[in-house]
């Protein structure tokens, strides 16, 4: 039996993520919005798909996140998960498909709920934390990729995505910038500002 591949959407709000209460496989344990990759169907689309079908809502920014290897689940039942990440474009979580969730609510990364659905607990194994989200003085939005070194000076340095499409440089281009420089204030009008302010 070859292993299916399933997609499970981390949806970012206010710092939290949303998660539901299992129903059927993975009873009682804690999942995110997730379903079957359907044949020719891109990983953005079946995000979206199973969001509306399990949640109500419509999603918008589909980034691919991670990928796990599951198999325990059952010696019937073997996954390879894509996890993506999305913020919602409209609408409000309710229980679309009673006979598969219980409940939606909201959970800071470091604070969820146990137990976890298998693929969402060996997501959190890995060490995968969501990308935090920055917001420039002028008002645009970014979200950090992670931290690196100069490779002959050593000078710390942060590296960033934007979160929308540049005219110039395309879409969601990445940078890099010194991290005493991405983390420091600058003066706006004889008032002095962070140049990147963390908003979740």
């Amino acid at each position: 039996m070859e292993p299916k591949v399933g997609i499970e959407v981390i949806i970012l709000k206010d710092g939290k993520v949303l998660l539901h209460k299992r129903k059927g496989v993975g009873e009682g344990k804690w999942g995110l919005p997730s379903g079957h990759l359907e044949y020719q169907e891109s990983f953005v689309d079946c995000a979206k798909r199973e969001v509306l079908e399990e949640a109500g809502i419509t999603i918008k920014n589909v980034k691919y996140a991670a990928t796990t290897n599951d198999a325990g689940f059952n010696e019937k039942c073997h996954y390879v998960t894509v996890f993506v990440t999305a913020e919602i474009e409209s609408g409000e979580p309710k229980v679309m498909e009673t006979e598969k969730c219980d409940c939606w609510e909201w959970f800071a990364w470091n604070e969820l709920p146990e137990p976890l659905f298998l693929p969402l607990q060996n997501l959190i194994d890995t060490g995968y934390r969501p990308a935090e989200r920055y917001q420039h003085y002028h008002g645009k939005h970014y979200e950090v990729l992670g931290e690196a070194k100069h490779s002959e000076t050593v000078e710390e340095m942060v590296v960033y995505r934007e979160l929308y499409d540049s005219v110039e440089f395309g879409k969601n281009p990445i940078w890099v910038r010194p991290k005493e420089m991405f983390f420091g204030n600058v003066m706006i009008e004889g008032n002095e500002v962070s140049r990147f302010k963390k908003i979740n």
